[in-house]
Protein backbone atom coordinates (compact mmCIF):
# COMPACT_ATOMS: atom_id res chain seq x y z
CA UNK A 1 0.00 0.00 0.00
CA UNK A 2 1.20 2.99 -0.88
CA UNK A 3 2.14 5.45 2.16
CA UNK A 4 -0.13 8.98 1.74
CA UNK A 5 2.53 11.11 3.10
CA UNK A 6 5.18 11.85 -0.17
CA UNK A 7 8.75 11.12 0.55
CA UNK A 8 7.99 8.12 2.45
CA UNK A 9 8.71 4.31 1.91
CA UNK A 10 5.54 2.13 1.35
CA UNK A 11 4.28 -1.10 3.43
CA UNK A 12 6.62 -3.42 2.41
CA UNK A 13 9.94 -1.44 2.96
CA UNK A 14 11.86 -0.20 5.51
CA UNK A 15 12.60 2.94 7.80
CA UNK A 16 15.52 3.02 10.07
CA UNK A 17 14.80 4.28 13.64
CA UNK A 18 17.71 6.22 14.98
CA UNK A 19 18.93 6.86 19.01
CA UNK A 20 21.04 9.65 19.92
CA UNK A 21 22.02 9.96 23.12
CA UNK A 22 24.96 12.41 24.79
CA UNK A 23 27.14 9.29 26.45
CA UNK A 24 25.81 5.74 25.37
CA UNK A 25 26.97 4.93 28.95
CA UNK A 26 24.96 6.71 30.98
CA UNK A 27 22.03 6.64 28.80
CA UNK A 28 18.90 5.05 30.49
CA UNK A 29 17.26 2.19 28.85
CA UNK A 30 14.56 -0.53 30.27
CA UNK A 31 14.43 -3.16 27.95
CA UNK A 32 12.19 -5.45 30.01
CA UNK A 33 9.94 -2.94 29.05
CA UNK A 34 9.63 -3.96 25.37
CA UNK A 35 10.25 -7.84 25.63
CA UNK A 36 8.38 -10.05 23.48
CA UNK A 37 6.49 -13.30 24.65
CA UNK A 38 8.45 -16.12 24.40
CA UNK A 39 7.28 -20.05 24.94
CA UNK A 40 7.07 -21.67 28.44
CA UNK A 41 7.57 -18.44 30.46
CA UNK A 42 4.44 -16.09 31.91
CA UNK A 43 3.20 -13.18 29.81
CA UNK A 44 3.99 -10.49 32.27
CA UNK A 45 2.37 -7.76 30.36
CA UNK A 46 3.98 -4.08 30.97
CA UNK A 47 0.62 -2.22 30.70
CA UNK A 48 -2.45 -3.15 29.54
CA UNK A 49 -3.15 -2.92 26.14
CA UNK A 50 -5.39 0.08 26.34
CA UNK A 51 -2.85 1.93 27.25
CA UNK A 52 0.26 0.07 24.72
CA UNK A 53 -1.20 -1.73 21.52
CA UNK A 54 2.07 -3.35 21.42
CA UNK A 55 2.30 -6.80 22.85
CA UNK A 56 5.10 -7.14 25.95
CA UNK A 57 6.35 -9.03 28.14
CA UNK A 58 8.59 -8.25 31.33
CA UNK A 59 10.04 -12.08 31.13
CA UNK A 60 10.02 -12.64 27.75
CA UNK A 61 13.31 -12.29 25.49
CA UNK A 62 15.02 -9.62 23.64
CA UNK A 63 13.27 -7.44 20.98
CA UNK A 64 14.47 -8.21 17.41
CA UNK A 65 16.49 -5.32 15.50
CA UNK A 66 13.24 -5.26 12.67
CA UNK A 67 9.86 -4.29 14.06
CA UNK A 68 6.74 -4.90 12.01
CA UNK A 69 4.44 -1.34 12.51
CA UNK A 70 0.95 -1.37 10.91
CA UNK A 71 0.15 1.67 9.14
CA UNK A 72 -1.28 4.37 11.04
CA UNK A 73 -4.85 5.44 11.45
CA UNK A 74 -7.15 8.24 12.13
CA UNK A 75 -10.64 10.05 11.61
CA UNK A 76 -8.99 12.93 11.76
CA UNK A 77 -7.97 15.29 8.35
CA UNK A 78 -4.84 14.21 8.93
CA UNK A 79 -2.57 12.47 6.25
CA UNK A 80 0.35 11.35 7.68
CA UNK A 81 -0.03 10.34 10.91
CA UNK A 82 2.15 7.58 12.80
CA UNK A 83 1.10 4.94 14.16
CA UNK A 84 1.20 4.76 18.14
CA UNK A 85 2.86 0.93 18.24
CA UNK A 86 5.88 3.06 16.27
CA UNK A 87 6.38 5.27 19.07
CA UNK A 88 5.02 2.92 22.54
CA UNK A 89 8.79 0.90 22.39
CA UNK A 90 10.67 3.98 22.31
CA UNK A 91 8.96 5.87 24.60
CA UNK A 92 8.94 2.96 26.86
CA UNK A 93 12.73 1.51 26.26
CA UNK A 94 13.99 5.60 26.74
CA UNK A 95 11.42 7.18 29.19
CA UNK A 96 11.84 6.65 32.53
CA UNK A 97 9.02 7.39 35.00
CA UNK A 98 10.23 8.06 37.89
CA UNK A 99 13.34 10.70 38.44
CA UNK A 100 15.46 11.58 40.92
CA UNK A 101 17.83 14.17 42.57
CA UNK A 102 20.33 11.13 41.25
CA UNK A 103 19.11 10.69 38.34
CA UNK A 104 16.05 8.29 37.05
CA UNK A 105 15.35 4.65 38.69
CA UNK A 106 16.86 2.01 37.15
CA UNK A 107 15.29 -1.12 36.97
CA UNK A 108 17.30 -4.17 38.68
CA UNK A 109 17.49 -7.36 36.60
CA UNK A 110 18.69 -10.96 37.55
CA UNK A 111 18.56 -13.57 35.12
CA UNK A 112 16.80 -16.64 36.49
CA UNK A 113 17.16 -20.31 34.73
CA UNK A 114 13.83 -20.82 33.27
CA UNK A 115 12.71 -24.15 31.78
CA UNK A 116 12.31 -24.10 27.77
CA UNK A 117 9.25 -25.85 25.76
CA UNK A 118 11.87 -28.44 23.41
CA UNK A 119 11.81 -31.89 23.73
CA UNK A 120 15.61 -31.73 23.63
CA UNK A 121 17.94 -29.90 25.98
CA UNK A 122 20.60 -27.30 23.70
CA UNK A 123 24.14 -27.46 23.87
CA UNK A 124 26.52 -24.76 22.82
CA UNK A 125 27.63 -24.89 19.15
CA UNK A 126 26.62 -27.55 16.67
CA UNK A 127 29.48 -29.92 17.12
CA UNK A 128 29.55 -33.97 17.57
CA UNK A 129 33.19 -34.55 18.13
CA UNK A 130 34.70 -34.81 21.81
CA UNK A 131 34.49 -31.23 23.92
CA UNK A 132 37.96 -30.72 24.37
CA UNK A 133 38.69 -31.25 20.44
CA UNK A 134 35.72 -29.18 19.85
CA UNK A 135 37.11 -26.02 22.52
CA UNK A 136 40.51 -26.57 20.67
CA UNK A 137 39.50 -25.72 16.70
CA UNK A 138 37.03 -23.46 17.76
CA UNK A 139 38.65 -20.92 20.32
CA UNK A 140 35.95 -21.16 22.66
CA UNK A 141 36.11 -22.87 26.05
CA UNK A 142 31.71 -22.92 26.54
CA UNK A 143 31.37 -24.77 22.97
CA UNK A 144 29.81 -28.77 23.70
CA UNK A 145 28.37 -27.60 27.48
CA UNK A 146 24.54 -27.24 27.88
CA UNK A 147 22.74 -24.41 27.26
CA UNK A 148 20.70 -23.01 30.13
CA UNK A 149 17.94 -20.64 29.26
CA UNK A 150 17.53 -17.85 31.39
CA UNK A 151 14.85 -15.08 32.07
CA UNK A 152 14.83 -11.86 33.10
CA UNK A 153 13.21 -11.19 36.47
CA UNK A 154 12.81 -7.60 38.18
CA UNK A 155 14.37 -7.66 41.83
CA UNK A 156 13.88 -3.81 42.59
CA UNK A 157 14.73 -0.59 41.04
CA UNK A 158 17.75 1.89 42.35
CA UNK A 159 18.34 4.25 43.71
CA UNK A 160 16.19 3.92 46.10
CA UNK A 161 15.76 7.64 46.59
CA UNK A 162 11.92 9.66 46.42
CA UNK A 163 10.61 10.46 42.98
CA UNK A 164 10.64 14.22 42.70
CA UNK A 165 9.12 14.18 38.65
CA UNK A 166 8.26 11.87 35.67
CA UNK A 167 9.87 11.43 32.76
CA UNK A 168 8.99 13.80 30.23
CA UNK A 169 8.94 13.44 26.23
CA UNK A 170 9.64 16.36 23.76
CA UNK A 171 7.91 16.35 19.80
CA UNK A 172 8.73 19.87 18.22
CA UNK A 173 6.60 18.92 15.40
CA UNK A 174 3.71 17.17 17.16
CA UNK A 175 1.06 16.98 14.42
CA UNK A 176 -2.05 15.61 16.12
CA UNK A 177 0.24 14.36 18.76
CA UNK A 178 0.34 10.84 18.53
CA UNK A 179 3.82 10.88 20.55
CA UNK A 180 1.47 12.67 23.39
CA UNK A 181 -1.15 10.20 23.14
CA UNK A 182 1.77 7.32 23.87
CA UNK A 183 3.67 9.66 26.34
CA UNK A 184 0.72 10.03 28.40
CA UNK A 185 -0.86 6.83 28.38
CA UNK A 186 2.66 5.19 29.29
CA UNK A 187 2.75 7.76 32.62
CA UNK A 188 5.03 10.45 30.86
CA UNK A 189 4.28 14.19 30.82
CA UNK A 190 4.45 14.83 27.47
CA UNK A 191 5.18 18.77 25.66
CA UNK A 192 4.54 19.16 22.12
CA UNK A 193 5.29 22.16 19.62
CA UNK A 194 2.63 22.78 16.60
CA UNK A 195 2.67 25.12 13.96
CA UNK A 196 -1.01 24.77 12.82
CA UNK A 197 -3.69 25.63 14.96
CA UNK A 198 -6.19 23.15 13.38
CA UNK A 199 -3.84 20.12 14.42
CA UNK A 200 -3.48 21.74 18.19
CA UNK A 201 -7.03 21.34 18.75
CA UNK A 202 -7.06 17.30 17.56
CA UNK A 203 -3.90 17.15 19.87
CA UNK A 204 -5.58 18.63 22.41
CA UNK A 205 -8.51 16.42 22.73
CA UNK A 206 -6.36 13.19 21.92
CA UNK A 207 -3.94 14.37 25.20
CA UNK A 208 -7.28 14.74 27.34
CA UNK A 209 -8.22 11.13 26.34
CA UNK A 210 -5.12 9.67 26.88
CA UNK A 211 -4.47 11.19 29.82
CA UNK A 212 -8.13 10.17 31.64
CA UNK A 213 -7.40 6.31 30.43
CA UNK A 214 -3.86 6.44 32.20
CA UNK A 215 -5.61 8.19 35.39
CA UNK A 216 -8.50 5.17 35.31
CA UNK A 217 -5.39 3.03 35.10
CA UNK A 218 -3.50 4.69 38.02
CA UNK A 219 -6.65 4.54 40.32
CA UNK A 220 -6.69 1.05 40.24
CA UNK A 221 -3.19 0.30 40.34
CA UNK A 222 -2.14 3.72 42.47
CA UNK A 223 1.80 5.37 41.99
CA UNK A 224 3.23 6.01 45.78
CA UNK A 225 4.15 9.58 45.54
CA UNK A 226 7.45 9.79 47.29
CA UNK A 227 7.69 13.51 48.06
CA UNK A 228 5.08 16.47 47.62
CA UNK A 229 6.76 17.66 44.40
CA UNK A 230 6.25 14.21 43.14
CA UNK A 231 2.87 14.22 44.13
CA UNK A 232 1.63 17.25 42.77
CA UNK A 233 3.31 16.20 39.81
CA UNK A 234 0.97 12.59 39.58
CA UNK A 235 -2.18 15.10 40.42
CA UNK A 236 -1.44 17.42 37.47
CA UNK A 237 -4.82 17.99 35.90
CA UNK A 238 -4.50 18.68 31.87
CA UNK A 239 -5.68 22.11 31.28
CA UNK A 240 -8.90 23.18 29.44
CA UNK A 241 -7.15 25.48 27.00
CA UNK A 242 -3.17 25.60 26.06
CA UNK A 243 -1.38 28.12 27.90
CA UNK A 244 1.58 30.31 26.82
CA UNK A 245 3.95 31.25 28.45
CA UNK A 246 6.63 34.55 28.62
CA UNK A 247 8.44 34.48 25.11
CA UNK A 248 10.50 37.10 23.43
CA UNK A 249 9.84 39.90 20.12
CA UNK A 250 12.57 39.42 18.27
CA UNK A 251 12.54 42.95 16.13
CA UNK A 252 11.95 44.79 19.57
CA UNK A 253 14.42 42.95 21.44
CA UNK A 254 11.54 42.82 24.36
CA UNK A 255 9.98 39.93 26.44
CA UNK A 256 6.29 39.74 25.55
CA UNK A 257 3.27 37.57 27.13
CA UNK A 258 0.58 36.53 24.94
CA UNK A 259 -2.10 33.91 26.34
CA UNK A 260 -4.85 31.71 24.09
Amino acid sequence: MIEPAPRRLNGNGHEPFYHFVVDPRQAWSDTCAVRIPRRNVGDIRYLPETLMRCHTSLEGRNLGNVWNVPMGQTKESHYAVFPPALIERPVAMTCPLEVTAQGPKRRMVEMVPSEESRPVKRSVGKYTKPEEEIRLKSGRQDTGRQYIPRKPVTVGWEPDLPAIRRGIVLDPFCGTATAGEVALKLGCHFIGIELYEENVQIAEDRCRQAYLLRSEFEAKHPMKASTASFDEALNDTMPDEVQFGLGFDFDAEVPWEEAS
